[in-house]
């Protein structure tokens, strides 16, 4: 709560001019109400001129202030306070005379009337008239720092004015009481103290806070309403009993609603240092009903009702602890965007091609006698659209072919080198196959004992079709040339069959590249695309280990994801191709991820999570595991672990596991996506202080509204350490950045209508929410 309370005892200069004809001062017979009218005349035309907003006189503010001025002048006082307690300060004053404004501040100042004011090296003047009594007053406000302040406060809405003129010693004890908008009861039967409940008190509270330092985190979404009555959840009972250990012990409910941020007025809280809102009676131990009539335990304690004029959506429901009476702990309502995390299943390493096309391969067959055809394929070749990356042809002949090889190989390396830099040109004389094919043949006695050349003219003149379609088969020239495409418009069965030859002739790149678009067409449920991933078998070398590990992912997203035997196999798969080679980075990072895979569904580990370090370390011994990459391991080998020991009971290591993840993390270039889940995952563990740390670290990178509207929701914690300031400039960031995020937070109650307190913040509010 704001109090502001200063005293003036000097005169100064006019800073506003009066109309003509102002009343003068009569010692005789005193004009109390002119002197109010003439001060809220003038303090209203300062902040009109200021731009801010006019003050409406109130009689609670009223009453207040001709009771300090009355006290001043008949004791002869300068100041705000009384002996009497009710009215000890100004608080105090305007809450005795049922005012029920949350921030106040007081002015005081005495008038001498007659006396002469220096107000300049140069000029003065002498309080005659009630105007110059109230221009002096204003003047002396406004010259101080302190007291401008409350002048030029724009959330100040209401005015309360005295005056007490004392004939003997010509001085008017002059008191403004300037508020904010007051807290508006809606119905007869809403109280106006709060119930006999008392401020946070050291001796009783320090302890049990201690003891229970995480109650705001574990509670503050717990209270909800439920068909117009309000609920906490029971869902911890030995907690419970804690919390409720003497029968003076209790909960209560504050009850903060939209209707006390009006956007044409001010901020209307209640003036209490309990509370801000309507505050529910109390309910003690002794009388909260915790179980049915049959003796069990009901899963939600009642708390009170929501009053008739509320809609839920409309307030936040604020829980208050109280041990003996007093105040313990003020939970406000908090929706965060926690979310447990079992684990956040690191991505697995692949083996990239070096490139987006893969070189697919054709094979055409001439008579090698027909070399204008291979001309014409050379010529279209050459003239190809797509690269050709690799030509060779081989011309086949033999005694009985009508060319001369020579000539034709020389001719074909010629027009080769024009598409490609190293064509392979080569011949092969299949005389030899001839003579073995004739040799079981009727025609080898025609042949039997004739010279060379009558030899070759009677197997030219044959007209066995077999042996005709042999002697052609012997005489062909063989076109094979590879050609680079685009692997995404190529049909699926060419693709498998193109993958199955580079495997074969250990283009490695090749299979890569064309294994890499399998796998998504895959992925895309075509079943041959599947079937070839997950079926073809290659041999455990060195050369074959990219493949290999490839192939063993793929199966296990593709089938064994959810099968523990599977991941055991993709385990067992990887370890072997560690063995081939443990100097691989992807293989080690992978065989370790893989053991992390077969836990997190066994919920237990092939090793114990206390030989993991040595297990990991071996793991990763002889390889160039980038940091980052292992601490991610790491982390999530702890997020696991904690897991592991909640399971088995053992809080305390559970504690570290939590503590070794949030190590890793903080130590980890880690993605934006991956930070908020981690951050949302420690705010569902009530490591309130881990995550806002997590969010601060990201935030510092680059703004991201989605990460600060997290900051945001966990801001009302303690132990977020983040002040009502570096709350607001947030609020005010992702109003600038996204409105209908900042808007959202509000629906969702992500964000305290509290929160509306500052004048930027709730200005956004009013523009954009409303």
């Amino acid at each position: 709560m704001k109090i502001g309370i200063f005293l003036f005892l000097s005169l100064l200069s006019p800073m506003i001019c009066w109309a003509q004809g102002q009343l003068k001062i009569d010692l005789e017979s005193f004009d109390q109400l002119e002197m109010e009218s003439q001060l809220v005349d003038a303090v209203n035309e300062y902040r009109k001129q200021q731009h801010l907003p006019l003050l409406l006189r109130d009689e609670s503010l009223d009453a207040a202030a001709f009771d300090q001025a009355e006290y001043n002048q008949k004791n002869n006082k300068e100041g705000h306070t009384q002996e009497e307690v009710v009215k000890e300060n100004v608080q105090k004053r305007v809450r005795f005379y049922k005012g029920l404004h949350y921030e106040i501040g007081e002015l005081i100042y005495i008038a001498s009337v007659g006396a002469p004011i220096k107000t300049t090296s140069t000029e003065s003047f002498t309080i005659n008239t009630y105007t110059d009594a109230a221009k002096a007053a204003l003047n002396e406000w406004n010259k101080k720092k302190d007291s401008k302040t409350i002048l030029d406060d724009n959330t100040y809405f209401n005015i309360g004015v005295a005056a007490s003129f004392h004939p003997e010693r010509r001085e008017i004890s002059i008191v403004s009481v300037i508020a904010s908008s007051p807290y508006e009861l809606r119905e007869k039967k809403d109280r106006e103290d709060d119930y006999g409940l008392v401020e946070y008190n050291k001796t009783i509270c320090d302890l049990f806070n201690r003891k229970n330092s995480f109650l705001p985190e574990l509670l503050s979404d717990k209270v909800f309403v439920e068909n117009g009555k309000i609920y906490l959840e029971n869902s911890d009972r030995e907690l419970l009993s804690e919390i409720l250990s003497d029968g003076r012990d209790g909960f209560s409910i504050d009850i903060v609603g939209k209707d006390q941020f009006n956007c044409d007025g001010g901020i209307k809280l209640y003036p209490s240092n309990i509370h801000y809102g309507l505050l529910l009676r109390p309910i003690k131990a002794s009388s909260i009903n915790y179980k049915t009539p049959e003796g069990n335990f009901l899963n939600k304690i009642e708390l009170g009702e929501l009053p008739s004029y509320y809609q839920s959506e409309d307030v936040n429901v604020n829980l208050l602890i109280f041990k003996e009476g007093s105040v313990c702990n003020y939970i406000p309502e908090a929706k965060t965007k926690a979310k447990n995390l079992h684990w956040l299943e690191p991505k697995w390493e692949v083996f990239n091609p070096a490139s987006e096309v893969a070189t697919f391969y054709e094979e055409r067959k001439f008579n090698s006698a027909e070399t204008e055809k291979v001309l014409n394929l050379l010529d279209s070749l050459q003239n190809s659209v797509q690269p050709i990356q690799e030509l060779s042809i081989k011309i086949d002949y033999n005694a009985l072919s009508p060319f001369d090889s020579s000539k034709v190989k020389a001719i074909y390396q010629e027009k080769s080198k024009s598409i490609v830099k190293k064509p392979h040109i080569s011949s092969h004389d299949t005389w030899k196959s001839i003579e073995k094919f004739i040799a079981n043949r009727t025609i080898a006695i025609d042949v039997r004992g004739v010279s060379f050349k009558d030899k070759i003219e009677i197997l030219n003149s044959t007209e066995d079709p077999n042996e005709i379609n042999f002697f052609r088969s012997s005489q062909l020239t063989t076109v094979r040339f590879g050609m680079l495409k685009n692997i995404t418009s190529e049909p699926t069965n060419s693709l498998i069959q193109e993958y199955k030859e580079s495997i074969e002739s250990n283009k490695i790149n090749n299979a890569l590249t064309i294994q890499k678009e399998l796998i998504e067409r895959a992925k895309n449920n075509e079943e041959a695309a599947k079937n070839v991933i997950t079926i073809t078998k290659m041999e455990q070398v060195r050369e074959n280990l990219a493949l290999i590990s490839n192939t063993a992912i793929a199966r296990h997203q593709l089938e064994g994801k959810k099968v523990l035997a599977e991941r055991e196999h993709l385990r067992r798969t990887l370890l072997g191709l560690y063995l081939v080679d443990k100097t691989n980075p992807i293989i080690s990072y992978n065989l370790c991820l893989s053991i992390l895979h077969q836990w997190e569904m066994s919920k237990k580990a092939p090793v114990s999570p206390e030989k993991w370090e040595e297990y990991f370390k071996s793991a990763s011994a002889d390889s160039t595991i980038s940091k980052d990459k292992l601490e991610k391991l790491n982390t999530n080998f702890y997020l696991l672990s904690a897991d592991y020991y909640y399971e088995k009971g053992d809080i305390r290591e559970r504690k570290k596991s939590l503590q070794n993840a949030y190590n890793s993390i903080m130590s980890t270039d880690n993605t934006r996506d991956e930070m908020l889940s981690y951050a949302q995952y420690y705010m569902f563990q009530l490591q309130i202080n881990w995550a806002a740390t997590i969010l601060k670290k990201q935030l510092s990178k680059a703004f991201d509204a989605e990460v600060a509207a997290n900051l945001v929701s966990i801001s009302s914690y303690p132990s977020s350490e983040i002040s009502e300031k570096d709350r607001s400039e947030l609020l005010n960031k992702i109003y600038e950045s996204e409105p209908n995020l900042f808007c959202h937070l509000f629906t969702t109650k992500s964000a305290h209508l509290l929160y509306l307190r500052n004048e930027q913040t709730k200005k956004n509010w009013c523009l954009s929410c409303q």
